[in-house]
């Protein structure tokens, strides 16, 4: 959950009405339900689910479809839900107007007396019929009588109290499910807000974020440097080399170079600069061949030839480094033509530097190495993405406006709390007026209150009836979709069938379906705005690709270019080798024994003395070449030193920008993906959903089943009051009881019917024919005669001075 989140839930506290209201329906209004006809299964998932699905997709469409026949749909449709939902309005409506039409024919029947006797035949009595009593009730039946009128009394004025107190508490958590449905419908342009403030946050850090790890690039260009350095002290190397090669070698007589062929024992052989080897003819390696001046044995070496040329000069003098002698029987040395030596160390030196010089990465190649950041293109990038967020929060729009529509008319009925309250009191007010107004008619013996409070109970029954079968157009479908709404952690699978058009789960809007698991209902723990647009943290991460160096610098490029080490190993491979070189002159094929100078010397004459004075200086131009190339060598070493230095610098600043870049775009993502966090809507679903459904509902069906009861309650309670009004007749001394004659049977009075008892209160008095005054004896003293009768005692008394009147006047 967001520990920032600004989403404030209405409180879902149940409080004493609500766990009455709950009580109250499992009691009452569940029982009910079950006893109402149905055309279908129960549960949510064939009928109710049916119904909600056009009604939210095509509600012109269920119009139409069941418009025409909405009785006898078949089993799982929406018209056998349209059909349920008709059959209890209708049972609502029929039930008043039958109840209005027998009250209405009861009330005149009584009220027109004699005239319709034809009205009383189904009692069975004589006296039946007219408002006064049908015969004389005793004490016992008049008790009982107010036993069961005090019952239904107190029970109508609980009922009536209990609905009063269930209608306000449904307006209050209406107004809780209004709010909930407001700020649900509203906060998908906050949370957009939100979330575009927040990426933009993210793409204002990432500007600055990446310099530093850039800066780890600059060393690439010192690299540059040292490769062109250790390029370049090769390549002299390589041209000392082959200027000593083409020194020793000589010319041919048209002064071109006069490049040797080599062999091993008479079979042909070159040299692999790419494998550092002698191969023979058929391209396999010569395994153990060695030039024959540095392994100096005629197994398995490397001889050269070529055709006899002239040899380079020395003074300007002849070559005589192509000079061969021998010593004939004679024993004077005696000069013959030959060919010049051959450089095989020179050979293999040459091609170990090319091959070394052709590993050195290029200039072109190095430039691969400059893989910045590019901060305006990650920042393009991460505003972007607020397409995809985008896309989650307008499902959400869409879907919350889309139930807000849905209710729109029980919001517009029930959503006035105050017009509510005060229609709640006016009607249930009607019980409590009826039974206020028949409580006065016990106390005054008053006919008039008792039919007062017997019409407004007809009035009570109709309207009531009505509001039931009114009622049930919302009360039921509340309660089905309640039953069909998945709560936290369940699996909304049944009720996203509701959205599809085919009953297929997998027909349902990917959009919609992931909405509800990853952030409404949270059965998906990770679930975020992203993994309801499809993408997952490795989306996200992917998306950093193009910025992560990881990617952009893979190991083998980052390995190619600046492993100096393995680019130079060849001439690692030839330093030593070639620093011997140039300290033994014979590794490159000149060689003159000092026995032989020795002996040429000693011969005598000028021929003699030339030509050791002519060796002498052949090799001491070829030691002047090796000690030139010994120089160049040591530049080449210096150089590949500082190229071993600056390219593990550089390598280890790029596994280290690496890793900052690894660290830094994984927290751009984690921020990102944190974002997308939508465990508010959680909060705004359960915000819509407990109001309703755990509150709601259940004052809605407390205030539905009170309707029934009050309704039902009347029907029994009509001929107490009834006989209640005969009963005041009774106790006011008015009887309809007639003798055998057919006359009515008139009692015999004295002065008055009353006594006023020593307390002041009134009591009926009863006397026999002599004017004695007699007590009914019969199951003891009648407990209605200590009532007092409101209204009799200045009854009589208006009559005495009438009377004193007339006397006086007469």
């Amino acid at each position: 959950m967001n520990s920032n989140s600004s989403v404030q839930v209405p409180d879902t506290v149940m409080g004493p009405l609500n766990e009455f209201s709950a009580t109250f329906s499992d009691s009452f209004a569940q029982p009910l339900k079950a006893m109402l006809p149905r055309t279908y299964s129960e549960g949510y998932g064939g009928s109710p689910r049916a119904f909600f699905n056009l009604l939210l997709t095509d509600p012109e469409g269920l119009g139409e479809e069941c418009g025409a026949r909405p009785i006898g749909a078949e089993d799982g449709t929406a018209c056998a839900y349209a059909a349920f939902l008709t059959a209890c309005f209708i049972i609502g409506i029929v039930f008043s107007v039958a109840t209005c039409v027998y009250c209405t024919g009861f009330c005149i029947g009584r009220s027109c007396g004699d005239r319709c006797r034809c009205c009383c035949k189904l009692c069975g009595q004589a006296n039946c019929g007219g408002p006064k009593p049908t015969q004389d009730y005793n004490k016992k039946q008049q008790f009982c009588c107010l036993i069961i009128f005090l019952v239904f009394w107190a029970v109508i004025m609980a009922i009536g109290i209990l609905g009063f107190l269930s209608t306000n508490q449904m307006a209050i958590d209406m107004q809780d499910v209004i709010t909930g449905m407001d700020q649900t419908v509203l906060y998908p342009e906050e949370l957009s807000t939100q979330v575009n403030t927040t990426l933009d946050a993210i793409q204002r850090q990432s500007n600055g974020v990446f310099d530093s790890v850039n800066d780890r690039l600059t060393g690439r260009l010192i690299v540059n440097e040292k490769v062109s350095a250790f390029n370049s002290s090769l390549e002299a190397v390589i041209e000392s080399y082959s200027s000593l090669k083409t020194y020793i070698e000589g010319q041919t007589t048209g002064g071109a170079p006069n490049p040797c062929a080599w062999n091993v024992n008479g079979t042909a052989v070159t040299w692999n600069e790419v494998g550092g080897y002698w191969q023979n003819g058929a391209m396999e390696e010569m395994v153990g061949t060695r030039c024959c001046s540095v392994q100096n044995t005629a197994l398995l070496c490397v001889d050269g030839s070529h055709a006899i040329g002239l040899g380079s000069s020395i003074n300007s003098r002849r070559p005589v480094s192509c000079s061969t002698f021998e010593t004939p029987s004679g024993g004077n040395f005696t000069e013959t033509s030959a060919a010049c030596p051959c450089c095989c160390t020179c050979v293999e030196r040459i091609g170990s530097l090319r091959m070394a010089l052709r590993r050195m990465p290029s200039d072109a190649a190095l430039e691969e190495l400059n893989q910045p950041i590019n901060t305006s293109t990650l920042g393009d990038t991460i505003f972007n993405a607020k397409e995809d967020v985008g896309a989650a929060i307008q499902e959400f729009d869409d879907t919350f406006t889309m139930f807000s529509d849905a209710l729109q008319p029980a919001k517009d009925l029930l959503g006035n709390e105050a017009a509510i309250i005060g229609g709640a009191a006016s009607v249930w007010a009607l019980a409590w007026i009826s039974m206020i107004i028949a409580l006065v008619a016990f106390l005054c013996a008053s006919a008039i209150f008792w039919w007062t409070s017997y019409c407004l109970g007809v009035l009570i029954v109709v309207v009531f009836f009505i509001l039931f079968g009114v009622s049930s157009l919302i009360v039921l479908p509340f309660s089905d979709i309640c039953t069909g709404m998945p709560v936290t952690n369940e699996d909304p699978s049944s009720w996203l069938l509701t959205f599809s058009t085919t009953n297929r789960i997998a027909d349902v809007d990917p959009l919609l379906a992931a909405l509800y698991t990853d952030c409404l209902v949270l059965t998906n723990p990770t679930g975020t705005l992203w993994s309801v647009a499809g993408l997952n943290e490795q989306n996200l991460t992917d998306k950093m690709d193009p910025y992560d160096v990881r990617k952009r610098l893979p190991d083998a490029t980052v390995t190619r270019l600046l492993d100096a080490e393995a680019n130079s190993a060849e001439f690692t491979t030839a330093l030593p080798e070639m620093e011997a070189d140039t300290e033994d002159r014979e590794r490159v094929q000149v060689r003159l024994s000092a026995s032989t100078l020795a002996a040429l010397l000693a011969e005598g004459g000028p021929t003699s003395t030339q030509r050791a004075a002519d060796w002498v200086a052949y090799q001491a131009a070829v030691d002047g070449r090796l000690a030139d190339t010994r120089v160049l060598v040591d530049q080449a070493a210096a150089a590949q030193t500082a190229l071993l230095s600056a390219s593990s610098a550089v390598q280890a600043n790029i596994t280290a920008m690496k890793t900052e870049t690894e660290a830094k775009l994984g927290a751009i993502v984690d921020d990102m993906w944190a974002a997308g966090d939508c465990a508010d809507l959680n909060l705004l679903y359960e915000g819509v959903r407990r109001p309703m459904c755990d509150k709601l509902t259940k004052s809605l069906d407390s205030m539905w089943v009170l309707f029934f009861l009050m309704s039902v309650i009347w029907l029994p309670a009509f001929p107490v009051l009834c006989r209640m009004a005969k009963h005041s007749q009774q106790r006011r001394g008015i009887s309809k009881v007639e003798d055998e004659d057919g006359e009515p049977k008139k009692k015999k009075k004295k002065k008055d019917k009353y006594e006023v008892g020593p307390g002041g209160e009134v009591k009926a008095k009863m006397e026999d024919g002599d004017g004695e005054k007699k007590e009914k004896k019969e199951g003891g003293p009648d407990p209605l005669a200590e009532i007092p009768v409101i209204g009799v005692e200045e009854g009589e008394k208006k009559k005495k001075k009438k009377k004193k009147k007339k006397d006086k006047g007469g």
